[in-house]
């Protein structure tokens, strides 16, 4: 397997964090603030369902260019370099006029079409872009690299509400696009390297069954629904702070409260990340199993399902209880982000498969999506009822914590049944296409 030598990888790690920055950037205007103020400033009636409709279109969009993502990164790789170069420039360029236009166009089915384009492109390229910079990494490099990326993303999360709820205008938004543009440009086309095939005996790549089928176990299924189920809780939070803040907790400037929560919280994700990363008793993670998993996920699902039931006890009804709150639940939804990431990167960095890393990229948009049901769902019902939809939206995030922990024991299960037999847990090879070994 072709990877870069280990005194570049480094550098690699340090230019590549920009992708994931914008990726999260983007996906933070697309979830929340964009298409909102799109609809409060052009739309007229029936807003709730052209949000509601706007925001499923934009994570099917994101579900399908994850899922192209492979195809065209074969592509790419099959490729000559000033081939691939001029089609991954035109991607940016093309991506980048699509996100300007969102700023520029009044009529709903123009914003939604520009929506669904950049939603599929940005998940389209930051997942080829992702395979390819976990497959050139290892060792200490990667864990780096992991760290920065997660690193990355919460920075991306904490600063996209302050910028979209400022800059609304078309061209303050075309000279950042633009000057972003340019960046991953230059990042992009300096550090995308093919994914490469060993050569097996006989001359047959080692590597060939991993891009003609799937090849997930049965503990990377489980943990993929961890994911999701976590995922799902985070977007359900996010999604309904500020009613909870102003029906639950009676807090006036909820709009204002809330987003310093949510930020606040990001804060505390990242300040966990660097503990995680720095401390002295860390052991480096880059290649997981099952069982370190499990242990990193149990204590962060306890955690996150502690700040939730704490939220729904309501032992002190004020914003600073709140507040102490959503900081727990953001360092453990840190915490949460690097340790999954780790264990999705190993997967194609030891066992040769993509396909872990690459569902786990598109969870995202898989439990945005489940989110934004999960609240309309949750409304019908508690008009049906007539109860609090402050109340059932944290019993619904709490639900989908206690998902994540069954999913978590039943991974434990398998990982016990494995380390019993003769499928323990060990990256393997893959073998020759006749052969009938899963990696």
């Amino acid at each position: 397997m072709s990877r870069f030598s280990s005194r570049d990888a480094p550098s690699l790690g340090k230019r590549c964090a920009l992708v994931y920055f914008a990726r999260s950037l983007v996906f933070n205007g697309l979830e929340n603030i964009v298409p909102q103020a799109f609809l409060l400033r052009w739309a007229g009636g029936n807003r709730d369902e052209l949000l509601m409709s706007c925001l499923v279109a934009s994570s099917l969009s994101a579900i399908a260019g994850a899922l192209l993502s492979r195809r065209v990164g074969r592509f790419l790789d099959a490729s000559s370099r000033g081939t691939r170069n001029i089609l991954l420039l035109v991607l940016w360029v093309g991506l980048s006029g699509c996100w300007m236009g969102m700023f520029a166009v009044r009529r709903y089915l123009d914003f939604l079409v520009l929506t669904c384009v950049v939603a599929a492109s940005v998940e389209l390229v930051f997942n080829v872009m992702d395979n390819r910079y976990v497959q050139a990494q290892s060792g200490a490099a990667l864990d780096g690299h992991l760290s920065r990326a997660t690193v990355a993303q919460m920075m991306a999360i904490t600063v996209g509400p302050f910028y979209y709820a400022l800059f609304q205008g078309f061209r303050v938004n075309a000279g950042v696009v633009t000057a972003l543009c340019i960046g991953l440009v230059v990042t992009v086309l300096t550090t995308y390297s093919p994914l490469r095939h060993d050569r097996g005996p006989g001359g047959v790549g080692s590597l060939n069954r991993n891009w003609t089928r799937p090849n997930l176990r049965r503990s990377d299924a489980l943990f993929l629904i961890f994911s999701c189920a976590m995922f799902s809780s985070s977007v359900v939070m996010a999604s309904n702070c500020i009613y909870i803040l102003r029906e639950f907790y009676r807090v006036d400037n909820a709009v204002q409260l809330g987003g310093m929560a949510i930020g606040c919280s990001s804060v505390c994700g990242i300040f966990a990340i660097a503990l995680y990363r720095f401390a002295p008793i860390r052991r480096a993670r880059t290649n997981p199993s099952p069982a370190a998993v499990l242990r990193a996920g149990f204590f962060v699902a306890t955690l996150y399902l502690f700040a939730v039931v704490m939220l729904l006890v309501k032992v002190v009804p004020a914003y600073g209880y709140f507040l102490t709150l959503a900081c727990l639940a953001g360092c453990a939804y840190g915490l949460f982000q690097l340790t999954t990431r780790q264990y999705a990167s190993s997967r194609i960095a030891h066992a040769g498969s993509e396909h872990v890393l690459t569902w786990f990229n598109l969870l995202q948009s898989v439990a945005s999506l489940a989110g934004f049901l999960t609240g309309l769902v949750v409304s019908l019902l508690s008009a049906w009822l007539d109860a609090s939809y402050a109340v059932m939206v944290i019993g619904t995030m709490a639900l989908y914590v206690l998902l994540a922990l069954m999913a978590l024991t039943l991974l434990g299960l398998e990982a016990g049944r494995a380390s019993k037999g003769p499928g323990r847990w060990k990256a393997r090879h893959a073998q020759t296409e006749g052969s009938d070994t899963v990696v």
